[in-house]
C-alpha cells in the first residue's frame, strides 16, 4: 500500500534525557574509534515530539559531525535556549564550511566542507533533517567558520511540566 503525504507523527510529551542518551551511546563506540571527543550535556526538559523522528534527526547530526570532525577533535550535544525557544544543539570544531557551502547546507546534495575529504554521504543529511523538523513543526539553524567547525541546532517544542 502506497502512503500519500508525511507519515502519521505520534506525538507524546517526554523526558529529552530518555530520547537522546541511547542514541548518543550508540555514537560513543564510533567516536572513540576515531578519537574524537563526544560529550553529552544532560537535558531534563520535557518536550512534546515524534521519539523516532527525533532520534533519527540526532542521528542525522551526530553523523554529519564525526564525518567532518578530524581525529582528536571534539563534539557537543546538548540544549540551550535562545529567543524563547529550547534548541537542540550539536556543535563540533571539525572542518566548517564557507558562507556559500552554509547557506545552502539544508538543500537537497549538498555537501558542505570539503567533499573530496570526505567520500561517504550523498548530501542528504542536513536536507533530511529539515523535513523531519517541519514535520515536527520546528525550524533549525546552521552556524558554521571554515577550518573552525559548525553548529547545527533543530528547535524543540516544549511539553507541559
Amino acid at each position: 500500500m502506497v502512503q500519500d503525504g508525511p507519515p502519521a507523527l505520534d506525538l507524546q510529551t517526554v523526558n529529552l534525557h530518555t530520547v537522546l542518551e541511547p542514541v548518543v551511546q550508540e555514537f560513543r563506540q564510533w567516536a572513540r574509534g576515531r578519537h574524537i571527543t563526544l560529550r553529552y550535556q544532560r537535558v531534563d526538559r520535557t518536550v512534546r515530539t515524534d521519539v523516532p523522528t527525533l532520534q533519527r534527526i540526532v542521528r542525522n547530526l551526530l553523523s554529519n559531525a564525526l564525518r567532518y570532525t578530524d581525529e582528536g577533535g571534539r563534539i557537543l550535544i546538548g540544549c540551550r535556549r535562545r529567543q524563547g525557544r529550547l534548541w537542540l544543539m550539536v556543535i563540533d570544531n571539525g572542518i566548517g564550511m564557507n558562507a556559500e557551502d552554509a547557506a545552502r547546507c539544508f538543500e537537497a546534495f549538498q555537501r558542505g566542507g570539503m567533499p573530496k575529504r570526505v567520500p561517504e554521504g550523498m548530501g542528504l543529511g542536513l536536507y533530511s533533517v529539515k523535513r523531519m523538523a517541519e514535520l515536527l513543526g520546528q525550524s533549525t539553524t546552521l552556524r558554521s567558520v571554515a577550518g573552525k567547525g559548525t553548529a547545527v541546532g533543530v528547535s524543540l517544542g516544549e511539553g507541559d511540566v
